[in-house]
């Protein structure tokens, strides 16, 4: 075989699969890299989707505690409420029951009612019809 410009037909071929090898090196890299700009890409719209997801979540629960508030301040309201109206009667019975209809003291009176329900209670245990009063 005869040279060409000093090189070898051995060490062209050579030279060319050293040379192949490293091209298809290259596109192999170059594939790597179209596919990690699309992996990029997906994971950019991922991370924007769930952003949004995540405003959207905040705002949802903002409004689920503001309706969750009112729901304990109405509640919170009613008791207060009921507490005030059960105050209001027990101080009027007992106001009626130790001042009574006509706006003067009656101890006497309520001593007398006193002791004919004592005398009553003391009836109905003992199954006695005695009076004691």
């Amino acid at each position: 075989m005869a040279k060409k410009d000093g090189v070898k037909p051995k060490d062209l071929q050579q030279a060319q699969k050293e040379v192949e090898a490293v091209v298809n090196i290259m596109r192999e890299n170059v594939d790597k890299l179209h596919q990690r700009e699309i992996d990029l890409a997906t994971l950019d719209r991922t991370a924007e989707s769930v952003k949004e997801y995540g405003e959207l979540w905040k705002n949802y629960t903002r409004h689920v505690k503001k309706r969750v508030w009112w729901k304990n301040v109405k509640f919170l309201s009613a008791i207060a409420c009921a507490a005030l109206v059960i105050v209001i009667i027990t101080l009027g019975t007992l106001t009626f029951y130790f001042i009574g209809d006509d706006g003067s003291s009656s101890t006497s009176k309520n001593n007398q009612t006193r002791n004919e329900v004592v005398q009553i209670i003391y009836n109905y245990k003992t199954g006695s019809q005695k009076n004691y009063v």
